[in-house]
Parts: C-alpha cells; structure tokens; sequence
C-alpha cells in the first residue's frame, strides 16, 4: 500500500496552509505540522500497511505502524523498539470546501482529547499531522472488528453475552455523559473490539465526528446522526444526552431479537421517522421475546422510553440488575472510578 494517504497535487500545495485552517494544539493534543522546524511528518513517523476504511466528508482510515528505531542507549547491542500499530485518520484539505467541516474538525479533535482517558471504552487520539494535502489522526487501532461485523455473524445473541455488550455500551456512555460529551452517532458500526482472545477483547468507541460537549440541561435542535438509531426527540430537533441512551436501547433490543424494535415500511429517514414517532412502545412479546428474561426486556423498554425526561441515564442504567449481573459474571469492575 505504501504512502499513498499522503500524495500530494499541485494545487493541494499551491493552496496549503488552507485558509480557516484552526490551531489544533488549541485541543491539546501533540500536534506536528510540515514545514517547521523539528515537527515530523505523518510518514516519517509511520509506515502505512493497509486501507481500514473510510468515513464521512472523505475521511480515510489507514492501518499504520511507527517505524522501527533503535534506542538511543549506548550500548554494543541496542535493543529495537517494539513497533505500536496504529490506525491514521487522513481528512483531505480539499474535502473541507466550508467553514461549517473546518468547525466541525476541530469540535471532532477537541472532543477525542478530551475523553475519558483511562477508561477502556475509549479510543485514545495520540497525535495529530498536518501537511500540504491532508491532516492526519493518529489513534488507537481496534483490530477485532466491529459490532455491526458480528451482529451479521450471529444476528440474535445469546442472552449472557448480549448482556456483558450491553454493560460496556452502557457503561461506556455514561462515561462520556460524566465527562460532558454526547457521542449522537452510536450505532454498531461506531462499535468495535480490541484485546486478545475472546475473553479479554473489550468493546471501544470509535467516531466522534458528530460529538459535541453539553452542558446541564441544555438543549440541541441540529438534527445529526444515523436515523435507525436516532431518538424521537432528535426527529423533533429537541434533545440532550439521553438521545445517546435511546441509541444504546435501540442496540441492545438488536441483539437479543435480531431486528429494529421500530422497523420502517422501508429504509428511507422519512420511512423511520414515521415509525419511530408513531407512539407506542417496543415489541417484547412476539418471538423470540419469550425465550429472554423479564429483566432483559425491563432493560430494553426503559432505554426506549419515549419521553426523555422519564428515559433513565446510563449512570442509573448501571443499577438495572440485568446490567449488574452481567458486570459480575464477566468480572468487570464497576468502574465509576475509571474515568
């Protein structure tokens, strides 16, 4: 695959530094830009392995490893470095044609630094590069697929590991509701694993392209999100952060029946809205409902509360005994000190 993330034309060099362009150390993040003295560019730094994916506003999504180095110790034998594999954001200047994407990157960046650091849902943003062409997010890489992967593999979960995934997800979402950061894009796709083995591997949140910090009770009418997750209030463009609860519920249902607990005449926003604001609540008695227990099916109509304001938060979510019990049967630690 080589270096391509980083091919450059004349006219991306003929129009770099591009003109809005934020100072990124305002996010507090290491940032290198090309051009001043000592600052590394991305591909001195890293050796670029493969394509991972690619995202919204032309975002691409490389797998990377940091160059191997010797120490810098003195001795006969220097040991080498172990090389960290990394995944790179690469967001082209060329794809930033309004003010709008510029502000909408730095919110991305200021948010990703500002995450709960030492809790293991988050995804860690280490660095970041900027050059002629492009600025580029060095991050954790989270190698064992995602959600969305696994939900196609096994389209309805057995009820014990369907509840150790709901704990994280809660979990993880009250996390970043204590730090002020509403996520408005969970989905399964924005859902992934790392760690080795399948005991150890721990689910992570990737994606913050449309998070945003709150405040207490404030509230948003900028309609964002993925609409089969999206909640009531975000159709009616009145929401705060137990939108990300209603996002969560909507997983969770997905994986302990294997469908939408709102399903549309078809798979148009318009076809959702209607389905999801028509009133009435989620389905937990046609099959497979009366295999899953009453705990579990609590769970789910709490999350899909169609008021907000009686919908719990995740931080009460975690007392709900389906969670509970699934917190102790994987051996997870509460984890309210973690943040």
């Amino acid at each position: 695959m080589g270096n391509a993330c980083c091919a450059r034309s004349a006219a991306a060099v003929a129009s770099y530094p591009p003109r809005g362009v934020p100072d990124w150390t305002e996010a507090g993040v290491p940032l290198f830009r090309e051009g001043v003295p000592d600052h590394p560019n991305v591909t001195e730094r890293y050796a670029f392995e493969g394509l991972l994916g690619t995202g919204g506003s032309g975002a691409v999504v490389w797998i990377a490893a940091s160059k191997q180095s010797t120490s810098a110790a003195t001795t006969k034998r220097p040991r080498r470095r172990r090389r960290r594999r990394v995944a790179c954001k690469t967001i082209y200047w060329n794809s930033l044609r309004r003010t709008e994407e510029v502000e909408d990157l730095r919110r991305e960046l200021t948010v990703m630094a500002s995450l709960p650091r030492h809790h293991p849902a988050m995804v860690r943003l280490h660095e970041v590069y900027e050059d002629e062409a492009a600025v580029h997010l060095v991050m954790d890489l989270c190698g064992r697929g995602s959600l969305a992967d696994r939900m196609v593999e096994r389209r309805r979960w057995e009820e014990g590991r369907a509840a150790r995934v709901a704990w994280e997800l809660v979990d993880a979402v009250r996390a970043l509701h204590e730090a002020g950061i509403m996520h408005r894009d969970l989905k399964p796709e924005n859902l992934v694993f790392s760690g080795r083995g399948a005991e150890q591997q721990r689910l992570k949140v990737i994606d913050f392209g449309f998070a945003t910090s709150f405040g207490p009770g404030e509230t948003f009418r900028d309609e964002v999100g993925s609409f089969p997750y999206m909640a009531p209030e975000v159709f009616l463009r009145s929401y705060g952060p137990a939108a990300d609860v209603w996002s969560a519920g909507v997983i969770v249902y997905q994986l302990l029946c294997g469908r939408h607990p709102f399903p549309p005449p078809d798979d148009t926003y318009m076809g959702q809205r209607k389905a999801t604001l028509r009133g009435g609540g989620a389905d937990v008695e046609s099959h497979p409902w009366p295999l899953v227990s009453g705990a579990a099916k609590s769970l789910v109509l709490a999350m899909l509360e169609p008021d907000p304001t009686r919908r719990p938060t995740a931080y009460q979510l975690l007392e709900h005994p389906w969670l509970k019990a699934a917190a102790i049967a994987s051996e997870a630690p509460a984890s309210r000190g973690l943040v």
